[in-house]
């Protein structure tokens, strides 16, 4: 990998591929601010940890709040979501990347899987290499057929203890990390898998009937969602428009 491109639907992800960001130094890219259904953005914490691994911040760094793209996918608006991909292949043009690395789809979080819609749709037309890491499932989790191509970084003690314990300081997450480690203990972590992303637009990547985002029941009845995001009626088509738009003719 020579320029790299770190690109994340919330702040945050970074701490799954944390030795990836000292040694690679990307420039990164947040959609959102991370607030959840709360006002307190998590730009901060992720700002201190860019700047440690000596990354660079480019100017898309929580363009939304998580309630605006929540809205925005429920409402199914195009527009923002195509001037924020002109703008991100206009600035990686001029900062000449060759690889970005990405959120995956995994079916859990609506933003996450329509991140990687976005990703895959401008590597298309910028002809660019392709890759992705694992926010739920296990961080070396890696199809057999792309095992050999992926990027394999083993920590020593000392990277982990600094990795975990940044992601224990990292209070907005402290909760997530810890059911974290817990779920795959902490050797788990002592692996970072970047993996190339040999097949672009797929939407679905989940065996089950619906995915994880498809069952916030809990969350309509506490006031917090006025209606479900759905595959079929919002991601899906969303993904297909967001590829049409990057091989108009304006842009290829």
């Amino acid at each position: 990998m020579k320029k790299n491109a770190l690109i994340m639907s919330h702040p945050g992800h970074e701490l799954r591929i944390f030795r990836f960001l000292e040694l690679y130094r990307p420039r990164v890219y947040v959609f959102t601010d991370g607030s959840g259904w709360t006002n307190h953005s998590r730009l901060p914490s992720t700002e201190r940890i860019l700047k440690e691994a000596k990354c660079e911040i480019s100017p898309v760094f929580g363009r939304f709040t998580d309630k605006e793209i929540y809205e925005l996918i429920l409402e199914k608006k195009m527009e923002p979501f195509y001037q924020l991909m002109d703008e991100m292949i206009a600035d990686m043009e001029e900062h000449s990347i060759d690889t970005i690395v990405g959120d995956a789809c995994e079916g859990f979080v609506s933003s996450h899987d329509l991140c990687r819609y976005m990703i895959d749709a401008m590597t298309s037309v910028l002809q660019i290499s392709n890759y992705d890491f694992l926010l739920e499932g296990s961080p070396t989790a890696c199809p057999a057929e792309v095992k050999n191509e992926a990027l394999w970084i083993h920590l020593s003690k000392e990277e982990l203890k600094r990795k975990i314990d940044a992601g224990k300081n990292y209070i907005e997450l402290k909760h997530e990390v810890e059911k974290a480690l817990s779920a795959y203990g902490e050797e788990a972590f002592s692996v970072e898998c970047v993996r190339p992303v040999s097949k672009l637009h797929v939407y679905k990547t989940w065996d089950s009937a619906s995915p994880g985002y498809e069952h916030k029941e809990e969350k309509m009845e506490a006031g917090l969602f006025s209606e479900l995001i759905t595959f079929e009626d919002h991601l899906q088509p969303m993904g297909k428009l967001l590829t049409e738009y990057v091989n108009s003719p304006a842009l290829v």
